[in-house]
């Protein structure tokens, strides 16, 4: 089988798609536990892929992706967000295989940048 090569704007752009639809899927099944928010493993995969391939910036856009997406269907059934609190309360949990460092730059890069990013608080 022959090597297959993805370019970053792809990559990136079905990282971003997949982790709005763990958001929806999220949803589906009721994960709306606000306090410690465990956005999933396959968002954690998705998050820590984009850090390894893309770098900090692109792993916070997965989560904020992810956050969005859950809390707009919520806001549509009129239901409270999940703030981005909540989710870095649990990151540590949600990143399988991932080293301190890289959970620690994951952590910092949503906790200094991700307000900014989507221009809104999360």
């Amino acid at each position: 089988m022959a090597d297959v090569t993805i370019d970053d704007y792809t990559l990136r752009n079905a990282l971003y798609g997949a982790a709005r639809d763990c958001g929806t899927t999220a949803f589906e099944q009721c994960n709306f536990e606000r306090e410690h928010h465990h956005i999933g493993d396959d968002t954690g995969r998705l998050a820590l892929a984009a850090l390894r391939s893309l770098g900090s910036h692109d792993a916070m856009v997965v989560v904020v992706e992810y956050l969005a997406s859950i809390n707009r269907h919520l806001d549509h059934d009129g239901k409270t967000r999940i703030p981005l609190a909540a989710v870095l309360r649990s990151l540590l949990q949600v990143l399988p295989g991932a080293s301190e460092d890289e959970v620690e730059t994951i952590r910092l890069a949503l906790d200094v940048n991700a307000e900014d990013y989507w221009g809104a608080p999360l």
